[in-house]
């Protein structure tokens, strides 16, 4: 049983591995897209100016954040609290809450709703998801409900996600 059980992990730890490494590919390919850089610019500005300080940064605390929510996505838990957050990067909610709004000029939610803005637009450019719902998609990167991804979908990238969709095609 064990033997068997080894292999099974083993198995599906490839299978994610070569899942990544495919996503990965394919969000490059979607990036390069001139469309692409139309729709996620508005959500990246705010987040770029920080980026753009690279190594010469002198933030702990926002490459903490920012590294937490690239390399685990919290976002993708539709639940996910301030105090969550904070409790995972142990630190305290009002440092982590300023540190986001001074530098993206954004509150928590809206930053976290970028992530997951992003994530869908990440998740339409895959040819396997046409065979799922918008929505289904939005649930996977963490919306909560139809209206609040419709309502960040639009602030963010101007259009409804089934344009998008249309568009892209």
């Amino acid at each position: 049983f064990l033997i068997v059980a080894s292999f099974a992990v083993a198995f599906i730890y490839k299978l994610y591995k070569q899942r990544d490494i495919a996503y990965n590919t394919l969000f490059e390919q979607f990036k390069s897209n001139p469309l692409s850089e139309k729709l996620i610019g508005n959500l990246d500005q705010s987040i770029s100016k920080y980026s753009r300080l690279g190594k010469d940064s002198t933030n702990p605390t926002m490459d903490l954040i920012l590294e937490y929510m690239e390399k685990e996505k919290p976002f993708t838990d539709c639940n996910l609290s301030l105090n969550d957050f904070s409790r995972k990067l142990n630190l305290p909610p009002k440092v982590i809450s300023n540190e986001i709004f001074q530098i993206s000029g954004m509150h928590f939610s809206s930053f976290v709703n970028s992530y997951r803005v992003i994530e869908v637009l990440k998740l339409l450019s895959l040819p396997e998801s046409r065979n799922y719902k918008i929505e289904t998609l939005a649930m996977q990167a963490g919306f909560g409900s139809r209206a609040a991804f419709y309502s960040a979908f639009i602030k963010a990238t101007g259009s409804k996600p089934s344009d998008y969709r249309t568009e892209d095609a």
